[in-house]
């Protein structure tokens, strides 16, 4: 109270005797005056509300009102309500106005020894069963670490988490996963470790310092052992928006090593401000998802089910698993596709139909085996498979009508859905998208479009880590149109977005199969189809 007497933004409330009233409540009207003397704004013209003219404040009330400190009370009428109280929030929100306006002091930058000592306590080492990766343990004593960390684990549903201090969590599930932001939850853990709040660093300038912490690939995990995080420093080269997601990218010359993926990317004072998540050592940046909106997506993924994505949503878990399945296929744009239930070391699928079948077995990685389309209406493939992971059949053919077909396979399957058969454009939208992912190597996603004759159609697609393929089929199974890299420039300026602009010639259904050109599977996409006026 005596430094604001001492700058002139307060004379108290009383001269004889000189008093303060330090209980008194302060009115909007003063707030503005003292706002007004502290910041020294320049002379505004009037505001137009229709309750301050006269008002004593009135000046000083129109002045913040120009800087957007503040936009009244009421809209119709315009109204400020001089008189009314000031209550702590409207409080916080005038000074949180008005110190934007102030160049203020930034906290004491740390040296790295104090960023790492901070920091690397809270870096775990994440390991599923096909590799590993860091994490950061947040608040609700849950670990962060990205999508890819724990994928293809999405059936295992669980990882082993160690401590630098050696601490170790077996089993710890995977209770969400998000492939479009990358980010994988974990736990929550019994711990008294200090969890790391996800900060705000959009803010930061260009050429500010930043550290990666986490665990380069090297780590070989024996019982007993304690992991060392890594730390590397860069600078913040810019700061990148994907609209896609609506997603905030931090770009630094930091390298993201091998098994850093997950970690931490920090700021000069030990924040977290965000998660290190793509690699390009070819064109020399990394990319980490800005950790504010990471704590906006986490908070989605643990109370909206729309926001996580996993292998086993895609599952019918009504029906029960069967060595032997009924097939109806639309077209050559048509597929079905079915998991292996069953643990065993070796599996042998038969085909036979009305039309010429084909069929694959892949895992995550690679297509296994099986056999095309050229043997007849009726074929057989075998393949050695491990006892662990997760394999995928899927039928197509490449006859142009409908077709019937008998899978049988000596390991027992279940029904998965995948992306198959959404319809991006219902018959009367103008505009329609969906987020999918490639499941698995070989993964085709399939949607359908519902098109009136004349009406012109854009479908692109929007992705980060995917090359992505389109192909547009007509009912009669022809390839209309299809593209690898003609849409529009990624976030991160590779040419990664596929775009088909096309007329329909008849009302009908139009089918979109939709792969990943390059072979990387577990990756992430947005495609989108709009009609053009």
């Amino acid at each position: 109270m005596e430094r604001f007497a001492d700058l002139g933004i307060t004379a108290g409330c009383r001269t004889e005797p000189l008093g303060y009233c330090p209980e008194r409540v302060v009115n909007r009207a003063q707030m503005a005056t003292f706002l007004q003397r502290a910041l020294r704004l320049p002379e505004a013209a009037p505001a137009g509300f229709d309750d301050t003219e006269g008002n004593t404040h009135e000046d000083n009330i129109d002045a913040l009102a120009a800087e957007g400190i503040t936009a009244g009370c009421a809209t119709e009428p315009l109204l400020y309500c001089p008189d009314d109280p000031v209550n702590r929030a409207q409080m916080a929100t005038f000074l949180s106005r008005a110190l934007g306006l102030i160049p203020l002091p930034s906290a004491e930058a740390l040296s790295a020894q104090e960023v790492y000592a901070k920091v690397a306590p809270s870096i775990p080492i994440v390991e599923s069963a096909y590799g590993q990766g860091s994490g950061i343990l947040i608040p609700g004593d849950y670990v962060l670490t990205n999508h890819h960390v724990v994928w293809p684990d999405d059936f295992i549903q669980s990882a082993t988490i160690v401590f630098p201090d050696g601490t170790e969590y077996s089993d710890v599930e995977v209770v969400a996963t998000n492939p479009w932001a990358d980010l994988a939850v974990l736990g929550p853990l019994e711990t008294d470790k200090r969890p790391l709040p996800l900060a705000d660093g959009e803010q930061l300038p260009p050429g500010s310092d930043l550290y990666l912490i986490g665990y380069s690939a090297e780590y070989e995990q024996d019982e007993g052992f304690a992991p060392e995080p890594t730390i590397t420093r860069g600078l913040l080269s810019r700061v990148r928006h994907w609209d896609g997601y609506d997603m905030t990218l931090l770009q630094t010359d930091a390298a993201i090593a091998g098994g850093q993926s997950g970690g931490a990317l920090v700021d000069s004072r030990g924040r977290v401000v965000g998660v290190p998540t793509w690699s390009w050592s070819d064109a020399g940046f990394s990319v980490a998802t800005s950790a504010s909106d990471d704590a906006e997506v986490v908070e989605l993924m643990l109370t909206d089910d729309s926001y996580s994505h996993s292998f086993l949503d895609s599952i019918d878990a009504s029906s029960d698993p069967s060595r032997t399945w009924d097939i109806e296929l639309g077209g050559a744009w048509d597929l079905a596709t079915f998991v292996v239930q069953e643990i065993a070391e070796s599996i042998s699928l038969e085909v036979e139909g009305s039309g010429e079948a084909y069929a694959w077995l892949a895992d995550a990685f690679d297509v296994l085996c099986c056999f095309d389309a050229e043997g007849g209406l009726a074929d057989r493939g075998d393949a050695e498979i491990l006892t662990y992971g997760t394999y995928f059949v899927e039928i197509g053919q490449v006859s142009a009508g409908p077709g019937t077909y008998t899978l049988t396979s000596s390991a027992e399957l279940w029904p998965y859905y995948d992306e198959d058969g959404v319809v991006l454009l219902a018959e009367g939208e103008t505009s329609g998208g969906n987020a999918g992912v490639f499941d698995y190597d070989g993964d085709v996603d399939a949607y359908e479009l519902h098109l009136r004759r004349g009406e012109t159609v854009v479908i692109w697609t929007d992705s980060i880590d995917s090359d992505t393929r389109l192909f547009l089929y007509d009912s009669a199974s022809n390839v209309v149109a299809e593209d690898d890299d003609s849409g529009p420039i990624g976030v991160l300026g590779f040419e990664f977005n596929a775009e088909i602009l096309f007329e329909a010639p008849a009302t009908g259904t139009y089918y979109i199969n939709m792969y990943v050109a390059d072979g990387a599977t577990g990756g992430s996409y947005i495609i989108n189809a709009a009609i053009v006026e």
